[in-house]
């Protein structure tokens, strides 16, 4: 049987949402002090390990107050599910 390899990671990213904004009332986004996800992904050249922090808007009548807007060059970096990127 063979030994797993381990994963040492060279770099770590965190990424936050690309919008700025809420996108119902316009609102400046607030990061959540959490990371939605974290883990280790495998690409060609490198091992990186990625996380992602979410925004919400801070209006607590928005309805964007409840959704965790995520970075989407995080998400098309590892899917999700996967290690490899």
């Amino acid at each position: 049987m063979r030994t797993p390899k381990r994963l040492y990671p060279e770099e770590r990213i965190i990424d936050h949402p690309e919008r700025l904004t809420c996108p119902h009332c316009g609102d400046l986004l607030v990061m959540w002090n959490y990371l939605a996800w974290d883990k280790t992904v495998q690409t060609l050249d490198r091992v990186l390990s990625l996380a992602a922090r979410p925004g919400h808007c801070p209006q607590a009548t928005c309805p964007g107050s409840r959704m965790r807007l995520l970075s989407a060059q995080a998400q098309q970096m590892a899917p999700a599910g996967s290690t490899y990127g």
